[in-house]
């Protein structure tokens, strides 16, 4: 009996939806044209949708006539971008994603430090882009695909790195590995988003378990092609925006179908994906999916601040790293996301905490948002 496998992890992560949320909320609030400057999220469904809505995508400032809101996207923006918005007169609403931000402070204070910066990622990404420019452009990217160009960089002594927030794991494994006989002092920070991480290890374990992938989201979403990667290299993967694009031959004699998505595709369209083959197979294959309730988690961010380093006399603290837990150890957190099963902690550094709902509180409550 046929089954489709639907990940866990699959859709929204909190900082795409806390974007979307600041995006829709701006349109409300203010009686002014709204602007994004470049994308909001890679995600074409999604940018028409705010198009619909009144949210305008423009890819220069200087297109702006007449004021109004420009709200910047979750890949973050360089100081640049904010200096020209102010001078002509724009209203500015920061959506960047809370680690995107805690990557450009770390290369910031790495930079201060005497550190070489290098950010490891893919230099055409937006987000990467907003890392270099917040350091004035003083730092070095490497692609993890294109490893031979490290050979033919001359790099001081003092190297520190940080990680375009959506690269794969075992990549930035790879380049580190390389960099350490190469630098006398090599500082890392692995600024992979939590959510990445999770993401990319279901993926993983999905594409051994099942025969086939399907992977939804946009086609230039960095994560979501490194789910597509991932799941390539075990496993016959397809790469899919929409149901439009299934090839029903791709699913001939397959009987367990993986689904996943990346973190700027909503939850719709993977429900029509999953749909679409309960539709499309029902003939030939019984098919029988097996449930997985999505992460739907609600960012409940107040202080940015909170969750990047901390600063003491106008120095940021590099230092900073997970305290050591033990049972029956006290330490202080900031509550980054709270769903309806469970509550995420950041205790230090780029590390969460997830917080299961039987484990919050002694008293009966249906959802963590009770608490």
């Amino acid at each position: 009996m046929g089954k489709i496998i639907v990940g866990e992890k699959a859709g929204f992560c909190f900082g795409v939806e806390r974007a979307l949320n600041i995006a829709l909320e701006s349109r409300k609030k203010h009686n002014l044209p709204v602007y994004i400057l470049g994308s909001l999220i890679h995600n074409p469904r999604v940018v028409a949708d705010l198009e619909s809505q009144g949210i305008k995508t423009i890819s220069d400032l200087q297109t702006i006539e007449g004021g109004g809101v420009l709200l910047i996207r979750s890949h973050g923006a360089g100081p640049q971008i904010f200096a020209r918005a102010e001078q002509l007169g724009l209203k500015v609403i920061d959506a960047t994603c809370p680690f995107v931000k805690q990557e450009q402070n770390l290369a910031k204070g790495l930079l201060r430090d005497g550190y070489q910066v290098m950010v490891v990622g893919d230099a055409q990404h937006p987000e990467v882009q907003a890392v270099v420019e917040s350091v004035s452009n003083q730092a070095i990217v490497v692609n993890p695909s294109t490893l031979d160009a490290l050979s033919k960089i001359r790099f001081s002594p003092k190297v520190g790195i940080v990680c375009q927030t959506t690269q794969n794991q075992e990549k930035l494994k790879l380049v580190v590995g390389m960099l350490l006989p190469l630098v006398k002092e090599l500082k890392v920070y692995n600024t992979i988003c939590n959510a990445t991480r999770e993401r990319q290890a279901e993926t993983y374990d999905l594409a051994r378990k099942a025969a086939l992938l399907l992977v939804v989201g946009g086609k230039n979403s960095a994560n979501t092609c490194k789910l597509a990667e991932i799941g390539s290299s075990l496993i016959p993967t397809y790469h899919i925006e929409s149901i439009d694009e299934i090839k029903p031959q791709w699913l001939e004699g397959k009987n367990l179908i993986g689904v996943t998505a990346g973190a700027s595709t909503p939850q719709e369209q993977i429900s029509e994906v999953v749909d679409w083959l309960k539709l499309n197979l029902a003939g030939g294959i019984d098919m029988e999916e097996n449930q997985i309730k999505s992460e739907q988690l609600t960012e409940e961010v107040n202080k940015i601040e909170a969750s990047e380093p901390a600063v003491e006399n106008g120095e940021m603290r590099l230092d900073q790293e997970i305290p050591l837990l033990e049972e029956g150890s006290i330490v202080e957190g900031i509550i980054v996301a709270v769903g309806d099963d469970e509550v995420a902690v950041n205790v230090g550094g780029k590390s969460d905490l997830e917080i299961p709902l039987r484990e919050l509180t002694a008293e009966k409550i249906s959802s963590a948002r009770e608490v």
